[in-house]
């Protein structure tokens, strides 16, 4: 959709962005036609602009283009032609030298019984002789010798090489492994004596000796020839031919090496003594890339791909001269129409099996581009050019415009989902705070006094609240955690029953001012043996926590007053599971947790059910399928009043997968109620333990610091620990960096650190900071930013004999990060530990690398301080 007028774009955003009435509905009946209307105008415009000035630019391009093509195509016809006479030319060739090369040895050896004791003297000469008239690369006489033969044969051979100095002198394998025939593999060379080759079913020998200087010169005389690729069935393909009584039996070799494309031509020589008996073969071997460059002269930009039964090969023929461009066919897929087919053959054989090449010529863009000019395209384009730039900018400026409404679109929304997701997580607990406010206020000033008891309980409350508040915005960060596969857990110990009824007691206020009913129970199985105290899940209690606070603050929330909502904890054992059910009982083999005679972690007991069930408006089967997806949200302007992200179930459904369980919605239908199931694996704990945590969030220790990083520590014996979730639940919420500080009971600050400069930029948090450090037994001094906290270090510490600085991120003047380095610089070992709202992988991973100790998240939690202290003078 394209829109034109300011007062209008931004009335339209408005609109789709709200999804409400804007205005009257014929006047937005009207402005939706309207881009419309003025688009279809302006492809009329274009499109008879456009075609008249095609018209004449296509009928010149397509009358030049045709005559170009006409002229290349007639010269492709003339050189292929010349191409394939030449190809069938060369096999002719190498056919009629192995025919003479079988003559000439049959006249100087014609009794078969002097075979295979037979070796043309100085054969190599011979050799270029016939490359003269062939262009082989080379030839050779191969005697067939039988493993009855072999001995007599390497002796005559070695007669016969001894007495040539030319060809010892390049026989490089006898003081290798001795005189003989031989073969070799990736791994040695070693003597053949069986004559075997795999595949066929004759048993004898082909040794080089009578071959060209080429082949002496490579040092491989008395190579058993026939272990060469496709040679062995190229060979058994001429005796049966002559086994059944032909003569005419040559045979051609598929490609020998798919890096090197070489191809035999084999002949069978007879004895010439009346008997015509064969005795060995005559050969000519050849390599394509040099035999096509010599059937190509003055031939450019084609490509021939070869084809045989062993495989394909390409080569690029440029300026006379082939090129291998490697096994496969690499041609150009835009010129197979104008292959020209090639059959390349031994003619006249009657050899079953000789291979039949198959030379596929195609153009290349180079060869094409030769002929083809740029007139028809100058010809369009002049043409076309002034109505196309005017389109280019005409539809420049409507894209621009669009993309600009589609950014601010965006912009708008991402703002509304992050206002809606903090509405909706930090309502609650600020909810709770409120009202406990309220009531505190009317305890202090109203007729009924409230008792120590009573404000101390609800000073609990509310402290819950707070940091209930603080952990919903970690989940913030943990979504982008979830989306980037950086979301981790810790894997403790936790009891079920304790962990439910603390998130359950967190609502209770918010249930009483809305008026609903709100029940708890417990429902064990017929053979749970275990008492209720001692069930346990193995996992991240905070996060588990928060899976059932984003449940029943769902319920809550989508439950009228004066309704009800009841939180059952129903427990199974194995048993009591079917087959399927228990063969998922052992989620933890591969967790890494330490073992334990407090919890058997190889073995679950069974599942635990945990149900939040409401009277509210229930869900329909059509949004039952997307509840857990992530923004999923539900009637968000008839019954959340536009607030709600959706993130509460996504985050949901993905922590209970990362602890092995599974979690699903029930719902009879709309305004009927909805349940929601959390089913985890339940493990049984003896009778004594504690879990010892400290609140807030806190991120481990640089390497570089002088104490350990942060691990559970037992308060009783080693092993996974349990403890009291009332503790840990009215701590703070999940580390948002997924790497919760957990340390040993808190004691009475070591006396190594007594006095602290605290660096803020914040008056009041410094105030505060000092106020209940001071209340601890630390003596405090101030500094509103890093540059202030340098000079003091610098000028002033002799005398003020400060032990420790707590550091804020962002300050004016010179942050805590940098600070730190220049501290860390100047040779302050002191501990520095960071206090940031900044909690972030990377901005915590940066302080710690300019040098501080440990980060701590806001808000300060003394405990948690105090802890660290405690941990470093252990």
């Amino acid at each position: 959709m394209f829109k034109f007028f300011g007062s209008q774009t931004n009335h339209t955003i408005y609109c789709e962005s709200t999804k409400r009435k804007c205005g009257d509905p014929k006047l937005q009946s009207k402005e939706s036609l309207q881009p419309s209307e003025i688009l279809v105008f302006r492809i009329l415009v274009l499109v008879s602009l456009f075609a008249t000035a095609a018209l004449c630019g296509s009928l010149s391009y397509i009358i030049l283009r045709k005559s170009e093509e006409d002229h290349y195509k007639s010269q492709y016809d003339s050189l292929t032609q010349q191409f394939k006479r030449s190809a069938e030319d060369f096999i002719r060739k190498f056919h009629a030298s192995t025919d003479e090369i079988a003559t000439i040895a049959g006249i100087h050896f014609p009794n078969a019984s002097t075979w295979p004791n037979a070796h043309i003297p100085k054969y190599y000469l011979l050799n270029e002789e016939l490359n003269k008239v062939t262009g082989g690369t080379y030839s050779g006489v191969w005697p067939i010798v039988k493993p009855n033969e072999i001995y007599s044969f390497q002796n005559y051979s070695k007669d016969f090489i001894d007495s040539d100095p030319y060809m010892s002198s390049f026989f490089q394998y006898y003081s290798l492994i001795g005189f003989g025939i031989y073969n070799f593999d990736e791994n040695s060379i070693f003597h053949e004596y069986t004559g075997y080759i795999e595949g066929s079913d004759r048993r004898f020998f082909a040794p080089a000796v009578s071959v060209a200087s080429s082949v002496i010169e490579s040092g491989i005389l008395m190579l058993n020839i026939r272990a060469i690729p496709f040679v062995a069935s190229a060979m058994d393909d001429v005796m049966d031919c002559v086994d059944a009584g032909h003569t005419s039996c040559a045979s051609m070799t598929h490609f020998t090496s798919p890096n090197q494309p070489d191809t035999f031509l084999l002949r069978p020589i007879f004895s010439m003594d009346g008997r015509e008996e064969l005795v060995g073969f005559s050969s000519v071997n050849f390599n394509w890339e040099v035999e096509l460059s010599k059937i190509s002269p003055g031939v450019s930009a084609l490509d021939v791909v070869l084809e045989s039964n062993s495989g394909v090969q390409t080569f690029a023929i440029d300026g006379g001269v082939a090129v291998h461009k490697g096994e496969g066919d690499h041609h150009n897929k835009r010129f197979n129409n104008m292959r020209v087919k090639i059959y390349l053959r031994v003619e006249d054989t009657e050899a079953a099996n000789s291979a039949v090449y198959i030379l596929n010529v195609y153009p290349t863009a180079e060869f094409v581009d030769d002929y083809l000019s740029e007139t028809p395209l100058y010809a369009s384009i002049g043409s076309i050019s002034l109505i196309v730039f005017s389109s280019i900018i005409f539809f420049s400026y409507d894209y621009f415009v669009k993309e600009e409404d589609r950014a601010k679109i965006q912009l708008l929304n991402a703002k509304r989902d992050f206002v809606r997701f903090i509405s909706h997580e930090i309502r609650t607990p600020l909810n709770t705070l409120s009202v406990g406010l309220s009531l505190m206020e009317e305890g202090i000033t109203g007729s009924k006094k409230m008792s120590n008891e009573e404000v101390l309980d609800l000073n609990r409350e509310m402290q819950s609240g707070t940091e209930t508040a603080v952990s919903v915005l970690n989940d913030l960060l943990n979504f982008d955690k979830l989306e980037a596969g950086e979301f981790g857990i810790t894997q403790v110990a936790v009891p079920v029953w304790s962990l439910v009824e603390s998130v359950f007691k967190s609502f209770r206020m918010t249930a009483v001012h809305k008026d609903i009913s709100m029940t708890i129970d417990f429902e064990r199985g017929d053979n749970l043996n275990v008492s209720r105290d001692k069930l346990v899940i193995i996992g991240d209690h905070m996060k588990i926590a928060q899976v059932f606070r984003n449940l029943i603050s769902n319920a809550l929330k989508f439950t009228n007053r004066c309704g009800s909502i009841s939180v059952k904890v129903s427990c199974k054992t194995a048993d009591e599971l079917d087959t399927t059910e228990n063969q998922a009982l052992d989620p933890l083999r591969d967790t890494q947790i330490t073992e334990s005679n407090l919890v058997d972690i190889d073995k679950a007991i069974g599942k635990v059910v945990i149900s939040v069930t409401d009277t509210g408006y229930g869900i329909s089967q059509g949004d039952i399928k997307k509840v857990f997806s992530d923004g999923m949200q539900f009637k968000p302007n008839e019954l959340q009043a536009g607030q709600g992200s959706g993130l509460g179930l996504f985050l949901s459904y993905k922590i209970v997968q990362l602890h092995h369980g599974r979690i699903w919605v029930t719902s009879e239908g709309e305004n009927k109620g909805t349940s929601f199931f959390v089913e985890l694996p339940l493990y049984a704990a003896s009778d004594s333990f504690t879990l010892e945590l400290t609140t807030g969030e806190s991120h481990p220790p640089s390497p570089h610091s002088f104490h350990g990083e942060s691990s559970i520590v037992p308060a009783a014996s080693p092993g996974v620990l349990l403890g009291s979730l009332d503790d840990t639940l009215e701590g703070s919420g999940d580390n948002a960096d997924a790497m919760d500080s957990v340390l040993p009971p808190i004691s009475q600050a070591p006396k190594k650190i007594e006095k602290l400069l605290v660096v803020d930029d914040t008056g009041s948090n410094r105030k505060m900071v000092c106020r209940i450090l001071k209340n601890r037994g630390y003596q405090c001094l101030e500094a509103k930013d890093g540059k202030e906290c340098i000079q003091i270090m610098t000028t002033e510490n002799a005398s003020l004999g400060i032990d420790c600085i707590l550091m804020d991120f962002e300050m004016p003047e010179l942050n805590g990060p940098d600070a730190t380095k220049q501290l860390r610089a100047k040779g302050f070992t002191l501990p520095i530990i960071g206090l940031t709202g900044n909690v972030m992988v990377d901005d915590v991973n940066h302080f710690l690398i300019c040098g501080a100790d440990h980060v701590l998240a806001k808000p300060f939690q003394i405990d948690q301080f105090v802890g660290f202290l405690n941990q470093r003078s252990v």
